[in-house]
């Protein structure tokens, strides 16, 4: 694995913010971390009675990542 860091920023809005999850996805190459061949398992933090954005994931990032 790389010790370089990558960070990428996209300007977005609540109309874009979908397919701008998509292109930050793509732009950190994220195919290259996982095996087409294998199953992926996205975990929900559901424990929590609130939402804190610190520690829960918003329902467009979720959605965003699932799509693409």
């Amino acid at each position: 694995m790389s010790k370089n860091s990558q960070i990428f920023v996209v300007k977005t809005s609540p109309k874009t913010v979908l397919n701008d999850y998509e292109k930050l996805m793509h732009l950190a190459n994220y195919q290259k971390s996982f095996d087409k061949k294998c199953k992926i398992i996205l975990k929900l933090n559901l424990s929590w009675s609130k939402f804190f954005p610190s520690c829960s994931s918003p329902p467009w990032q979720v959605e965003g990542v699932l799509k693409t």
